[in-house]
């Protein structure tokens, strides 16, 4: 994505009031792929060259609940992923890729995906931990395909992010992904995103940003000159912005519970968006 002067602006400020949460896992015998990350959030994220892993560890994946611990955004913007990271650190950000079926001959997994709410404790370090979790909100479902350690999501889904300082859930609509599993089973050690986002959603969108309070998801957008790009729903009308975005999460079925826990938002008030977005000048 281009460099913005103005957007480059605001980034500093939201990285000068929000902490980076990056993981040290690293992948062993592959070949690092560069994702075009920002520099602060940069992984070394990878995957084998030599065809797809057997992974002999696996087994039957039923059951499981990855939780995501990991979670960068590309497009529209890569400004908010300090502070998704602050929000998968304190456990008020909990996405759960849970395992309904896997029919390992045929290679196939059965997930419902959607935000979750986790209940926490405080440990004797003063540390907040996340001892339980239950769905926020009503999971949708989606398919992968597996070969190997590699799977693919080609049949769109729908993905609600909800954090406590949001006033509605962050939808991702039409999404599809690809990834690969860890060879033990354990992780999604990668799982690519792409999908969209609704101008009008976004214009009625806001979250607490640490540092600067409350500000519509559109307006920060516009300031950033980022503006609609697609059409999600084909009808000639450019209406949403493109959603491009890399996951990683590990199994933690041993902390889910069933039924639902929906999130009060802590985010009072939000003025719909009405500005006009001017685009920020490409090059260099």
């Amino acid at each position: 994505m281009p460099k913005r002067g103005l957007a480059a602006a605001v980034l500093l400020l939201l990285w000068a009031c929000s902490a980076t949460n990056n993981s040290s896992d690293s992948i062993s015998d592959a070949s690092t792929v560069d994702l075009g990350l920002p520099e602060t959030m940069a992984q070394e994220l990878s995957i084998a060259d030599d065809g797809p892993p057997p992974c002999p560890g696996m087994g039957d994946l039923t059951g499981a609940a990855f939780t995501v611990f990991e979670l960068f955004a590309t497009a529209p913007t890569d400004a908010f992923n300090e502070i998704w990271a602050q929000y998968l650190a304190d456990h008020d950000l909990v996405v759960i890729f849970r395992v309904l079926s896997h029919d390992v001959s045929a290679g196939v997994l059965k997930m419902e995906v959607t935000s979750a709410w986790a209940d926490k404790k405080v440990g004797e370090d003063g540390i907040v931990e996340a001892v339980k979790y239950r769905f926020a909100l009503e999971p949708g479902g989606l398919t992968a395909q597996l070969n190997g350690c590699e799977f693919l999501v080609e049949d769109e889904f729908e993905l609600d992010l909800v954090v406590p300082k949001i006033n509605q859930p962050f939808h991702i609509y039409r999404a599809t992904g690809d990834g690969w599993f860890s060879d033990d089973g354990t992780k999604i050690e990668q799982l690519n995103l792409s999908g969209f986002l609704l101008e009008g959603e976004a214009a009625d969108t806001c979250l607490a940003i640490p540092g600067l309070g409350i500000a519509n998801l559109r307006w920060f957008l516009n300031l950033a000159g980022i503006c609609p790009d697609s059409d999600v729903d084909e009808d000639g009308q450019v209406d949403s912005y493109n959603f491009l975005g890399v996951v990683r999460a590990e199994d933690k079925r041993e902390m889910f519970a069933d039924g639902l826990h929906p999130i009060q938002s802590e985010v009072d008030e939000c003025i719909t968006d009405t500005g006009v977005c001017t685009p920020a000048p490409q090059g260099d």
